[in-house]
């Protein structure tokens, strides 16, 4: 799987929050069956609505990649991101789903639950040192800082900096 493709799977997998369509344990439990289920994400029922708009090859690999990623997976919490200190906060939620998606890619199944684990996952797959590289100005050079003082890279940052809306009080009589 490329760059463009994960991009794909991590888009899909956030848009139908598919992640809420899943047991604890990682075990697909389908519209439904999951305790914790969004009501309104249907995500066989959306692509299917999404193929009245486009080319058939194109929802075949939509079905494709929906199917890849109804998978089962392994529990990640969110104890074992203190395995990168060097994670900003605000992009905590995405690198679960990241590791969502790349377990299911992978086909790994093991437990994420804690430091240990997924220090030793990244570290198989050669991403510990990747991340940091990827995350940071300085590329990877002050990974002993973990994120306090370190500039982001500007697509990184956003979130941090964007303008809190100005909150709507009442008028003065």
């Amino acid at each position: 799987v490329g760059g463009r493709e994960f991009g794909e799977l991590l888009h899909m997998w956030q848009s139908l929050k598919l992640a809420s369509l899943f047991a604890p344990d990682g075990a697909w439990c389908g519209v439904g069956g999951a305790a914790r289920r969004t009501p309104g994400y249907l995500p066989d029922f959306i692509l299917e609505l999404a193929g009245t708009r486009c080319e058939r090859p194109t929802l075949l690999r939509l079905r494709e990649q929906l199917q890849l990623l109804q998978r089962d997976g392994p529990p990640i919490s969110g104890e074992a991101l203190g395995a990168l200190p060097s994670l900003p906060p605000h992009l905590r939620g995405t690198m679960i789903a990241c590791l969502h998606v790349l377990c299911r890619i992978e086909g790994a199944i093991a437990p994420l639950s804690d430091k240990a684990s997924l220090r030793s996952f990244l570290e198989e797959h050669a991403l510990l040192d990747a991340l940091d590289a990827e995350w940071y100005v300085d590329a990877g050079e002050g990974k002993e800082k973990g994120c306090k003082g370190r500039e982001l890279r500007p697509q990184y940052e956003q979130a941090v900096n964007r303008p809190k809306p100005k909150k709507k009080g009442k008028k003065a009589e």
